[in-house]
């Protein structure tokens, strides 16, 4: 494209940005809204990774050890477990620093019961760079012969203590939220994107008569698409553009107070990973604004759309009801599966699945075919729940 065709493009471009102000308004706010939606999932998806791996970095090991045990033993044990693969750092906790950590995190009631004893053992305490490893680990410290010499209970393996029986679930929970996370903001993204493409090209429609004078006079196909790639181009980085301008204020003003808030959890992301979400927002809205602008005979499929998105509406609302239900009824994992089978197991295989069968159609007829099917699994656990209830009675 030479000089003065990118010149007569733009110009034409924003002659027809001012001429259609309201048309473009609509697939300027459309692109806002959708990025900046995906913008917020990313940026959660950011903050669930982060409390997740705090979660796991808490994960350590503490071998107690009896008291009668001698500091060149302990020495020697400390050595070992330093030479392990996977051990970030191990500190020596004295029955002393023991009893003050617990008054610490304990009650009055409860610390004057002990009436100045100390019945606390000294332990090691070791942190991992990696705490899947923690199992094989512990596993090598327990067959240590100088740790099952001084070790303060009858044996190395009740003298190892690191939530032997939860961190296998902890691990499987932690990687499952990711996955669903990860497959959540995917399914996200594909939805808007569909209907920030066929916002484009219902702006695109609302000039058809333009377009059809322009063939008739001999316009090329090029000549023709240049001015409506350049147009839609400009919707798609001035609405990416506003929603990473409301994620930056989003970013100064409310993640820090949610952070002050919940100090408890690592929600904070640096500014390096806003960066990398502000660049995929803009790049993202522009291939949008490329590829959207090439047709404009889409308003019968954009209408299409929401009359199947609104119909099974109703029903999604059920559902969404019934995994807080199975959550109130003390069955995180019923409700957990019922999400995962929705989100993941059944919308993302026929996302892919169902274009196959009835074209472009069936990534509309995906979500309603996935919440058919999760309300009849639904209503299976909910009135399995109810028997079980009746017969506790």
């Amino acid at each position: 494209v030479s000089m003065s065709s990118f010149f007569y493009f733009l110009k034409e471009s924003l002659t027809g940005f001012t001429r259609n102000l309201s048309t473009a308004l609509g697939s300027i706010v459309t692109i806002f809204l959708s990025l900046l939606i995906i913008g917020i999932f990313l940026v959660g998806g950011v903050v669930v990774n982060n409390v997740m791996s705090s979660v796991e970095n808490e994960v350590g090991i503490s071998a107690f050890i009896s008291d009668d045990a001698s500091q060149s033993d302990i020495d020697k044990v400390e050595d070992f477990i330093r030479g392990i693969d996977g051990v970030a750092s191990v500190d020596f906790t004295t029955k002393d620093q023991a009893l003050e950590n617990f008054k610490a995190t304990s009650n009055s009631d409860i610390v004057d019961a002990l009436d100045g004893q100390n019945p606390l053992p000294a332990s090691i305490e070791v942190e991992l760079s990696d705490p899947k490893l923690v199992e094989d680990v512990a596993s090598q410290i327990e067959q240590n012969s100088t740790f099952a010499s001084i070790c303060g209970y009858d044996s190395p393996s009740e003298s190892l203590k690191y939530g032997q029986k939860s961190v296998a679930q902890l691990f499987q929970l932690t990687s499952y939220v990711r996955y669903i996370g990860i497959a959540l903001i995917v399914l996200l993204i594909f939805i808007a994107l569909v209907f920030i493409n066929n916002m484009i090209r219902l702006a695109i429609l609302a000039r058809r008569k333009e377009i059809a004078i322009m063939r008739l006079v001999g316009a090329s196909n090029g000549f023709i698409r240049g001015p409506f790639l350049m147009e839609g181009s400009l919707h798609a980085i001035i609405g990416s553009l506003f929603a990473v301008g409301v994620l930056e204020l989003l970013r100064n003003l409310a993640l820090p107070k949610l952070a002050g808030a919940l100090k408890f959890l690592a929600i904070d992301v640096n500014a390096g990973t806003f960066v990398i979400i502000y660049v995929a927002l803009v790049i993202a809205g522009l291939i949008i604004g490329l590829f959207g602008s090439e047709s404009e005979l889409y308003n019968e499929f954009a209408v299409m759309t929401f009359r199947v998105y609104l119909c099974m509406l109703p029903l999604a609302t059920v559902n969404k009801a019934a995994f807080i239900f199975m959550q109130a009824m003390g069955r995180p994992v019923e409700s957990a599966g019922l999400s995962f089978f929705r989100e993941v197991l059944l919308a993302v295989p026929l996302v892919m699945l169902l274009p196959r069968v009835f074209g472009l159609m069936g990534v509309l007829y995906s979500m309603p075919v996935s919440d058919v099917l999760t309300f009849a699994v639904a209503a299976v656990l909910i009135a399995k729940t109810y028997r079980e209830l009746g017969a506790a009675e």
